[in-house]
């Protein structure tokens, strides 16, 4: 495939993600799968695709951005912003790209096009911008960006979640700050787990143990590691430290 339709392809798709991240998407609760969301009107969705793709096809026809090496590419990532809205299972994190913070997606992808198109300008070649990849600032700078985007991550989902049987380890890891043990009854009874889940909880036990007590199902393992970052600060902490 040429250059020229795979920039054509990048920019539809980042017209199609530009459509999906104008919608507003949501859950009923902490604990549902299920997600409710509204799109713009469909008529959006092909004035969006067409806009992107023409765009890309008239940037690579005729600038000097032809010269630049794949420099459309970075648009394949606004695609994120599609995995909240796709008919399956998603893991948790994919919601993060529903928020407002799915336009720093684009805002990235805008900045590094308009970083290539001024180095084009000043005549820079394919080979410099290779260098400047592989240079140990452009590792460093990689790792500072992942750190800030882990870290918005964690910031706007931990009031979010948990979900699925992350409050089970979370009430067993209350237990052993609160009482010194995995006993879980009186956790569940005095509803401990209101600080960091909203719904109801019932406890995950089969039966109880031999001593009359109620334990949980799941191994105490991963509770017992979580101990220092919950203690410290919470349900957040715990999103931070993992």
């Amino acid at each position: 495939m040429s250059s020229l339709a795979v920039a054509t392809c990048a920019g539809a798709v980042g017209g199609c993600s530009w459509w999906f991240a104008s919608g507003v998407l949501t859950v009923e609760r902490a604990d549902a799968a299920a997600r409710l969301g509204v799109l713009p009107h469909a008529a959006w969705l092909v004035v969006s695709v067409t806009l992107g793709s023409l765009t890309a096809f008239l940037l690579q026809r005729f600038t000097r951005l032809n010269r630049i090496e794949g420099w459309f590419y970075p648009l394949f990532c606004t695609a994120t912003a599609v995995l909240p809205w796709l008919p399956l299972p998603v893991p948790a994190g994919a919601l993060l790209w529903a928020g407002p913070s799915a336009w720093l997606v684009f805002g990235g992808v805008a900045a590094a096009i308009a970083v290539t198109i001024a180095r084009a300008g000043r005549g820079a070649t394919p080979t410099a911008a290779r260098r400047l990849i592989g240079s140990p600032r452009a590792a460093w700078t990689a790792a500072a960006l992942a750190a800030v985007v882990y870290g918005v991550t964690a910031a706007y989902l931990s009031p979010l979640f948990p979900g699925g049987d992350e409050p089970h380890y979370l009430v067993i890891t209350q237990s052993l700050i609160e009482d010194g043990d995995i006993r879980i009854e009186n956790n569940h009874e005095e509803r401990d787990y209101l600080a960091y889940f909203e719904a109801e909880l019932a406890p995950h036990s089969l039966r109880r143990g031999r001593n009359g007590e109620m334990y949980s199902v799941h191994a105490p393992g991963l509770p017992a590691i979580l101990v220092p970052a919950f203690a410290a600060g919470g349900y957040p902490a715990v999103v931070a430290f993992l």
